[in-house]
């Protein structure tokens, strides 16, 4: 049985960070909470096939590629996109 800290990031996340998207903005854009695309990315959800319908027409991919699991390489570049994200903001926020 697999646990919730077991769970791989999808390459749904590394995919909505290409397309400049926040987890909010693609959460309004699919008509879902932001939870949803949270626990999509996570491994913890899969989307109703509406949902998948839609990120399969936003992302221009089928839904087999975009809920792959991400490489450790790719896993460090989209922690590293993420923290780097964050402090461009925090900057502009000071």
């Amino acid at each position: 049985m697999t646990s919730k800290s077991e769970h791989t990031p999808k390459k749904l996340k590394k995919y909505r960070l290409d397309k400049g998207f926040t987890i909010y903005s693609l959460a309004d854009r699919v008509g879902v909470h932001y939870s949803s695309v949270s626990g999509w990315e996570n491994g913890n959800k899969f989307p109703r096939i509406d949902k998948v319908m839609i990120l399969e027409e936003i992302f221009k991919v089928g839904y087999r590629e975009l809920f792959n699991n991400l490489t450790p390489e790719e896993t460090k570049e989209v922690e590293e996109r993420i923290k780097q994200s964050r402090l461009k903001q925090n900057k502009q926020e000071n």
